[in-house]
């Protein structure tokens, strides 16, 4: 098959949710012989890590093309989105008629046999062409924003509302339009429209978080994840405000460390704010960081999907404390696999239990490693994706 994949950023590994999925979908349809080409409409120039990532996409076959939406153009975009009922913002953000008529030079001259869409945001640019199309939402925007609407302050309530209901409508009009739409967790397919969308789970490459402990830091406590994403840094600073305190108290020896790149102000405060948090900013390498420490967490309070930090820790071996939102759809055994807590007494005293219990930690992180390796290879995920859409080919 031909498949012309549109996407709002460069699919990548070590970068967001959405870029690691696409990076693994194209992956997997290349190993299967498709043909696949790319178009990426962006907000911002290709950065270094884009480039660089572009590169690796054309040496596996996939050649790709770029469109970057000038500043003037996005203001106006969103000026007259507001006006426009149907769309989300942060879709009509990416409407460009360069962009859609790049899509049709492409498609009259590569003739693809259906359009991918990596998040819902690339269908301002192709609604009304006559083409199949596979979307992957990864998560539902609309459910992500509700969340988030119930922590936000009451004067951006009404902001978050707004997009809420326009991202909803949009979500379940374009599941019913496409020929096969996907999300990585079941909230999210219930929330869109489950008769429409199916559920593939996030993978991990079990070969690179590979458990490699020889560096390992008893005491050091990670929160992992890409920290320009809101639910990530309220995560952290829910954690810093309700729990360290108290751990770091008993055990004044402990670390705290966040890491992920592109940290907010309101991250790097907390360094100065409270003892032994570090703040990494962007590492060379995420799986060497979870690797010398004893403990992952991810304390979420908002957000959708499912977590990529989680299943990228356990398959580290390290033991993971999370909330019940945080878990979502990972279907590890709650105190077998993974350890949940909400409240942040409980939170605490999760952590605190596992810096006294060596065996504990050994034995929770070893069934970890294993839940990951049994239901979350990236080989066989993308496997069933493209069985999917092949099936696109026999109608």
């Amino acid at each position: 098959m031909r498949i012309l994949t549109i996407a709002t950023r460069v699919p990548q590994l070590d970068a967001k949710g959405d870029q690691l999925v696409a990076h693994h979908r194209l992956m997997a349809l290349i190993r299967s012989e498709h043909q696949v080409d790319l178009i990426c409409c962006l907000v911002s120039p290709p950065s270094p890590a884009d480039e660089l990532a572009l590169h690796h996409l054309h040496s596996a076959g996939i050649r790709c093309q770029i469109i970057v939406i000038p500043r003037l153009a996005q203001v106006r975009n969103l000026f007259s989105g507001l006006f426009v009922s149907t769309i989300p913002l942060q879709a009509a953000l990416f409407r460009s008629q360069a962009c859609r008529k790049l899509i049709e030079t492409h498609i009259r001259d590569f003739d693809p046999d259906l359009l991918y869409l990596v998040l819902f945001r690339p269908y301002v640019n192709v609604n009304g062409i006559d083409k199949p199309l596979v979307v992957d939402f990864i998560d539902s925007v609309s459910l992500n924003y509700e969340r988030m609407t119930k922590k936000n302050s009451l004067l951006l309530r009404p902001i978050f509302n707004f997009e809420t209901k326009r991202s909803r409508r949009y979500e379940q009009e374009l599941a019913r339009r496409a020929a096969f739409s996907f999300v990585v967790a079941d909230d999210d397919a219930r929330n869109i429209a489950p008769d429409y969308v199916r559920v593939l789970h996030n993978g991990v490459d079990t070969s690179k978080f590979s458990g490699k402990r020889d560096a390992l830091e008893i005491g050091r406590i990670i929160f992992s994840g890409n920290m320009n994403y809101g639910p990530n840094a309220e995560a952290v600073i829910w954690f810093c405000e309700k729990c360290w305190p108290e751990i770091n108290r008993r055990y004044p020896m402990t670390k705290f460390v966040i890491c992920g790149a592109n940290p907010s102000t309101a991250v790097q405060s907390l360094v100065a704010a409270y003892p032994n948090v570090t703040v990494t900013g962007r590492v060379e390498s995420v799986a060497a960081e979870l690797n010398k420490s004893c403990i992952s967490i991810a304390p979420m309070q908002s957000g959708a999907g499912m977590q990529n930090k989680i299943l990228e820790a356990m398959s580290c071996g390290l033991p993971v404390v999370t909330t019940t939102l945080g878990r979502g759809s990972i279907a590890a055994e709650p105190g077998f696999d993974i350890m949940i807590a909400d409240d942040p007494a409980d939170f605490t005293e999760s952590i605190l239990t596992l810096l006294e219990d060596s065996s504990l930690r050994d034995s929770l992180g070893s069934r970890a490693r294993s839940y990951v390796s049994r239901k979350h290879d990236w080989k066989a995920i993308g496997q069933s994706f493209v069985t999917s859409i092949e099936t696109l080919s026999r109608k």
